[in-house]
């Protein structure tokens, strides 16, 4: 065990590091080559991201408070800017031959959501013990991140589906 006042993580905290990192691994190895990519499906991860996210904030709603809503449209929008920078490093290409589409994320892409990732694992702890940022409380802190990753992914293929969209349009015929 560390003692009192290490910087060492603890047992849990390895742990959680462990898995981060196995699937920061996992999701670069399978970011890097291209994936089907299909107009009608970039509707369901959103929408199962906004349910999840709807769910949580409902489980355990957050305090309206002017500074916590504040906190909360902010983090939407930081995570809508976030998602469509992401859509924007994603390369949409479409085969000539058969009309079908493929995506493939962007290293920066990745790095954003694993940025994101630790973020939240890093405020665990400080929000474990209860403290405050300005008056906000822990709940509003995790609501803000639920929103900041929900806004992400749904703009995120808002931008790619407009995008795939107009390569279909304007490829030649």
């Amino acid at each position: 065990m560390a003692p009192s006042g290490s910087s060492l993580p603890g047992g849990p905290m390895i742990g959680v590091l462990v898995v981060v990192g196995a699937l920061i691994v996992f999701r670069l190895m399978r970011s890097s080559r291209p994936q089907a990519l299909t107009l009608n499906g970039l509707w369901i991860r959103p929408a199962l991201f906004a349910v999840i996210a709807l769910a949580v904030l409902l489980t355990t709603p957050p305090t309206l408070t002017l500074s916590g809503v504040a906190i909360l449209l902010l983090a939407l929008t930081v995570g809508g800017t976030l998602g469509w920078q992401r859509g924007k490093f994603t390369r949409i290409t479409v085969d000539p031959a058969t009309g079908g589409l493929t995506a493939q994320a962007s290293p920066a892409g990745v790095m954003m959501l694993v940025a994101i990732v630790l973020l939240r694992v890093g405020l665990r702890g400080y929000m474990m013990q209860g403290q405050t940022i300005v008056g906000l409380s822990p709940n509003t802190l995790a609501d803000g991140l639920i929103l900041l990753f929900a806004g992400m992914i749904i703009v995120q293929n808002v931008e790619m589906g407009l995008r795939a969209r107009a390569l279909l349009t304007n490829r030649p015929a």
